[in-house]
């Protein structure tokens, strides 16, 4: 991507571009950015400043770790400055949460099935009278999302009510803190820039993020919040059941 016109506007940042950052972490800032980012480009090796060969104007230098967004696929092959030193990916667009390229990006690790990211939580210590601690699981939800304020459970002195910077954990805790009212959690595991919904603007969320859930069944993962936010249902076997088989009907 070589002309100032195939770069997607980003507010605050002229030229638009990121600095520093790792490949997953543009490729995520691609896809924060919304539908409109159909691609990144990513600088492997600093290119020094040099003369563009289209108008004759000085392009700027950049750094190992810049990235820049696309908003057109419309490029052309890397010129003598920058080939071996940048990377360009497609935004694919069947799964919008995945960059493509050439020679693919494969993870080493193989991907989770839903059901092994389930997790249990021990509540309480093993007493003397025999006494054993009680377990309440989180059933991860593949695809869901919590997108209405409707569904939020009220945190006093929250506005928006959600915590920040706790892991999968320190979340989940807070939900069975909070009482039978909660009946699961929305985790961000990653980055999420604000984005317009109905006639509002979403707030931005960081990794860690927390938000507590007071109504099921909730909804299917928008393009923002898709492979960037994980719901997890709150399920108790025992007499303390929050979760009922009934209310964990998800659409398909």
């Amino acid at each position: 991507m070589q002309r100032g016109d195939y770069m997607a506007k980003i507010p605050g940042k002229e030229p638009p571009y990121y600095e520093g950052v790792t490949l997953e972490q543009c490729a995520k800032n691609c896809v924060s950015y919304g539908p409109e980012c159909v691609g990144i480009d990513y600088y492997t090796q600093s290119v020094d400043r040099y003369y563009s060969d289209t108008d004759g104007s000085i392009v700027r230098k950049h750094d190992q770790g810049d990235c820049l967004l696309a908003s057109s696929t419309e490029t052309a092959e890397c010129n003598e400055h920058n080939r071996g030193n940048v990377e360009f990916y497609v935004r694919e667009g069947v799964a919008p949460q995945q960059l493509v390229h050439e020679s693919a990006l494969k993870s080493s690790k193989a991907a989770k099935s839903p059901e092994d990211k389930d997790f249990t939580v021990r509540i309480g210590k093993r007493s003397r009278d025999g006494q054993v601690p009680r377990k309440v699981a989180f059933l991860y939800k593949e695809g869901q999302c919590m997108q209405g304020g409707e569904y939020m459970a009220e945190v006093s002195g929250k506005d928006p009510p959600y915590y920040e910077g706790l892991t999968l954990q320190q979340c989940a805790k807070k939900c069975i803190a909070y009482g039978p009212e909660c009946l699961g959690i929305d985790y961000y595991t990653h980055f999420v820039d604000t984005y317009p919904r109905d006639d509002t603007v979403v707030r931005k969320h960081y990794k860690g993020d927390c938000i507590l859930a007071g109504s099921l069944p909730i909804e299917e993962c928008n393009e923002y919040n898709l492979g960037n936010v994980e719901f997890y249902a709150r399920d108790e076997d025992d007499e303390e059941t929050v979760v009922r088989q009934s209310a964990l009907k998800w659409k398909v």
